[in-house]
């Protein structure tokens, strides 16, 4: 399936299978959603449809904002009074030219890139699990995570138990120390058979590098409305004992600089001394006031001790929507296979039905 598809699932269940059915969907990252259905001359039907974008809600994690992924394989468990079965499904950004794959064994990770320093979600399931539906211990899953080049020096290595569903998970830290810059390998082992997955790590930090020593700013953006949040994160470039950062917000005025009654030094306004996370950064919220007043440029100024750096956002108004009075209506425009290392994209506004939309959401794979 791809995204934004109906899932229909119909069945028929034996005679004295009772009134209704409990089905479970088990999605890739290993989260459960449960619903049911009524069973009417021993036939039962369901539906539920696919996610419309790649990306779920964004999960806070350390100081940036981090997602996971709606591709992957989703499993239905159906069971009745009498008996269960289990029915698999994929949804992928090609469902035209991909296939599903059912190995014993299943794994893969929560996301396909993360940040050194984040914690490595391992997912998967087990296929072939007569044993789990039997009441017996079930075999253990050894997970291993693996250097990416040859000969793939193993790196962490866990064993964990599979749900009475088959599923499975483990956590690994990336310390920053350990994970550079790169691609790695993760193998599951149950009952002898084994598969596969890769995932890649982005370091910022430069270890064992000549390079000098900075501060590395950033906001999520770089223009805001009033009554936004600004999301502030901050890092040195090397692994390097910081006490705390000193972190001020100010807004210019024609050019200057609103003090008010603060001393004007190395930072213009009220200073929030922030204590760096395990892996040396910081973030920290600002909220901008929701007055006409509050519009204008602002500067972020952080003090690290080694170094002391600024950056500028803006905050802009507001546009002004009006809702025309139909029902609001989605158009998803898909482009699969691209050949082209450059492509153009048009966002501009379209008509649909006399109705003048526009884009909201612009999301791509690779």
């Amino acid at each position: 399936y791809g995204l934004g598809e109906p899932v229909l699932l119909s069945g028929l269940v034996p005679t004295f299978g009772g009134s209704s059915v409990q089905i479970s969907l088990t999605i890739p990252d290993g989260s459960v959603i449960n619903s049911g259905a009524t069973i009417n001359n021993q036939r039962f039907s369901w539906s539920w449809t696919t996610p419309i974008t790649e990306k779920p809600l964004a999960i806070k994690q350390d100081d940036r904002s981090v997602t996971k992924t709606n591709y992957g394989i989703y499993k239905i468990h159906v069971t009745t009074a009498s008996a269960n079965k289990d029915i698999f499904f994929k949804v992928s950004s090609n469902p035209e030219s991909d296939s599903l794959s059912l190995s014993p064994i299943i794994v893969s990770t929560e996301k396909s890139l993360y940040k050194a320093g984040e914690k490595l979600k391992v997912v998967g399931n087990i296929i072939a699990k007569e044993q789990l539906s039997q009441g017996l211990i079930p075999q253990r899953v050894t997970v291993h995570v693996l250097d990416g080049k040859f000969p793939y020096k193993q790196i962490f290595e866990s064993t964990v138990y599979p749900e009475s569903g088959g599923t499975f998970q483990s956590l690994f830290e990336l310390p920053v120390t350990v994970f550079t810059e790169g691609e790695y390998k993760i193998k599951a082992i149950y009952s002898g058979k084994t598969a596969e997955a890769t995932f890649s790590v982005a370091n910022d930090f430069a270890i064992g590098s000549d390079a000098k020593l900075s501060l590395l700013l950033a906001t999520d953006k770089s223009e805001y409305y009033p009554g936004d949040t600004v999301n502030i994160s901050g890092k040195p470039n090397k692994l390097i004992y910081i006490e705390k950062f000193d972190v001020s917000v100010i807004q210019k005025v024609d050019g200057s600089v609103t003090c008010g009654t603060f001393f004007c030094g190395k930072h213009l306004g009220p200073v929030t001394s922030i204590r760096p996370s395990s892996s040396g950064s910081f973030s920290h919220q600002f909220q901008i006031p929701n007055t006409q007043s509050s519009l204008g440029s602002y500067e972020v100024t952080v003090d690290a001790g080694f170094a002391t750096k600024s950056l500028i956002f803006n905050v802009v108004e507001k546009p002004i929507v009006v809702e025309t009075k139909q029902s609001a209506s989605i158009l998803i425009e898909k482009v699969n296979r691209i050949l082209d290392s450059q492509i153009q994209v048009l966002t501009s506004e379209k008509t649909d039905d006399d109705n003048v939309i526009l884009p909201r959401v612009f999301s791509g794979s690779l």
